[in-house]
């Protein structure tokens, strides 16, 4: 009969430090790989300000740790002017996280149904708290947000910051702009009166312009003489029928609580961790 023994590696600290030397260790190693480098002696130090040795173990967490990487640890002395056109891509930020807040608090008394969405838009403006002050702010937020984001990009083509090295930067830029876009679009619809119904649908009906391939094979058979065939299909899927139902409002409802600041907060974190490896652009009289 095989008898199997369990390996516990902290016994075997145990028998070889005593039980209080292999806790702390434990508790050291622990701390340590949570502050990304720092042991529970350098954090010591920091706190009686004590001077750090080389190589600085304090500088670790800015270059290892998975929050502190965007944080760069210098920068150019010309990028701390403010420069009217400079901090746009702050303000973007700052526009994203803001609508963000707002959105969770209309979110709260929110129903994405046909059969309850507009009265709960009624009941947000009448009834909620500060409702109609805050569905003022998420679309007064929104409405800035595509023009900064927009005037960001632009101020970005103009100086040429597209160029080498930083055009993974500019290709994160440009999917955000067009998760930006897309947000808009798809907040408008939420509402479900007869404006965004009928803005929203002439927009979806650019879908079926999307032509087809031709030939198309679709299951082994070939789609002929329906150029739009793919377009109709696309357009299915946006409303979820061929007119916006509960299906398209939800579909469109998700993509905008869920999937699109998903996808924008991802490559948010990949544009500013770009901007910090090649540094901040500086203005064009200094930068070519």
């Amino acid at each position: 009969m095989a008898i199997f023994k369990l390996h516990v590696p902290i016994l075997d600290d145990i028998k070889a430090k005593g039980l209080k030397p292999a806790l702390l260790a434990k508790v050291d190693d622990a701390v340590t790989r949570f502050t990304a480098g720092l042991s529970i002696g350098d954090i010591r130090g920091v706190l009686r300000c004590d001077p750090a040795p080389r190589p600085n173990p304090r500088l670790k967490p800015h270059a290892d740790g998975f929050w502190f990487h965007m944080r760069p640890t210098y920068y150019h002395n010309l990028v701390t002017p403010l420069y009217p056109e400079f901090r746009l891509g702050w303000l973007s930020l700052y526009f994203m996280i803001f609508e963000t807040l707002t959105g969770i608090f209309l979110m709260v008394f929110y129903t994405p149904s046909p059969l309850v969405a507009f009265e709960n838009m009624l009941n947000i403006l009448s009834n909620v708290p500060l409702g109609l002050f805050m569905r003022d702010l998420h679309k007064f937020g929104a409405e800035m947000m595509v023009a900064v984001v927009f005037l960001h990009m632009l101020r970005t083509f103009i100086t040429g910051n597209y160029k080498k090295p930083r055009q993974f930067t500019w290709f994160s830029g440009v999917v955000l702009l067009f998760v930006t876009l897309i947000l808009s679009f798809s907040g408008y619809l939420l509402p479900w009166d007869q404006l965004s119904l009928w803005a929203v649908t002439i927009g979806a009906s650019m879908f079926e312009a999307t032509p087809t391939p031709w030939p198309l094979n679709i299951f082994g058979e070939q789609v002929l003489g329906d150029p739009a065939f793919v377009g109709t299909w696309i357009n299915n899927i946006v409303r979820g029928g061929p007119q916006f139902n509960a299906d398209g409002l939800l579909r469109w409802y998700l993509l905008h609580i869920l999937a699109l600041p998903l996808i924008g907060f991802v490559f948010i974190g990949v544009h500013y961790y770009k901007v910090v490896i090649h540094g901040h652009s500086l203005p064009p009289e200094a930068e070519k």
